[in-house]
């Protein structure tokens, strides 16, 4: 490329070394890294002049990610590392996606939630337990807390009840006597006055209920995307060696 510039092209050499190395413990992995970056840079102040040219034949010399990173595999007892096939690539991109629909495709109308789903039963990286837990545990993912938002919030059902009030005494009257000042006639035309009050029934979720479910909901499914990520990166990780044909033998999973 015209516009390469000499950092890029180690920097790309380096993040091939890296993916190569994956099946490797961190701590080794880290240590690999150091030791082929400082050579490279040692060789690169060698250089009577730099441009990507140059460092595209340095690096050649110094071998390529893959032969590097099979050594210290073999060397390691951990197998050939094998790139990846057009094929593997498409499987990954799918199992991602997979991923993540079972933890937002809830909310496309559960469609993509049962998207997710397929997708998950259909791949082969992951084992049967991973494809019932990714099924069985939220089903829906985060979509789930829709429907619970009301419930820290929501309020009893009451009922309204009307009860005729006492009547007030009568008081018997000599004739000729004056009512008492204190007497209360009600309006002609109205009807027994009524006393009327609300009664609650059913019980209130507290707001702490519902914020432990929700947050139950959301952390189980992170939890659930976390653990089928890193099983698929285990079951991809598992690099095996070639047969006396050069042929990859097959894996039942």
């Amino acid at each position: 490329m015209k516009n390469e510039q000499p950092d890029s092209v180690v920097a790309a050499y380096l993040a091939r070394l890296e993916l190569a190395l994956g099946p490797l413990p961190a701590p080794r992995r880290q240590q690999l890294l150091e030791e082929v970056a400082q050579h490279v840079a040692e060789a690169r102040r060698e250089l009577p002049a730099e441009s990507p040219a140059a460092l595209h034949q340095l690096l050649e010399r110094v071998g390529s990610p893959e032969d590097i990173a099979t050594a210290a595999l073999e060397e390691d007892g951990l197998g050939r590392a094998v790139r990846a096939s057009p094929e593997e690539a498409r499987n990954g991109l799918a199992e991602t996606l997979a991923i993540a629909l079972l933890l937002f495709g809830g909310f496309f109308f559960v469609v993509g939630w049962l998207v997710g789903v397929v997708l998950l039963w259909a791949s082969d990286r992951w084992r049967l337990r991973d494809k019932l837990l990714g099924t069985l545990v939220f089903p829906g993912g985060l979509a789930l807390v829709v429907p619970l938002i009301s419930l820290p919030t929501s309020t009893t059902a009451s009922t309204t009840t009307c009860v005729p009030a006492t009547a007030p005494t009568t008081t018997l009257l000599a004739p000729g006597q004056s009512p008492p000042s204190h007497a209360v006639h009600p309006p002609a035309g109205l009807g027994a006055a009524h006393v009327c009050g609300s009664a609650g029934s059913g019980v209130a979720l507290p707001v702490w209920a519902g914020v432990a479910i929700l947050l139950v909901i959301v952390v189980g499914c992170v939890m659930v995307a976390v653990h089928l990520h890193h099983a698929r990166q285990t079951q991809g990780r598992r690099y095996r060696t070639p047969n006396a044909n050069g042929q990859l033998p097959s894996v039942t999973r």
